[in-house]
């Protein structure tokens, strides 16, 4: 998946947790580490709360998967 394509899931789904640990991989795979910290860190943050709240986070956001043609 490009970083790309994961910026835009992130701005339309900013709270899942899936879409920063696959942006934070996309970063370090482009050597950009600093920003992969940052986005390891959000969903550190936000992998507890959903943890927390007992969310299911086993499906990829809505924005990446792939529709039917």
């Amino acid at each position: 998946e490009s970083a790309a394509e994961l910026e835009k899931a992130k701005q339309i789904a900013p709270n899942a947790s899936k879409v920063h640990f696959h942006l934070a991989k996309a970063y370090r795979q482009l050597g950009r580490t600093a920003d992969a910290a940052r986005e390891d860190a959000d969903f550190k943050v936000l992998k507890i709360k959903e943890d927390s709240l007992g969310l299911k986070t086993d499906r990829k956001p809505v924005a990446l998967e792939k529709r039917p043609k």
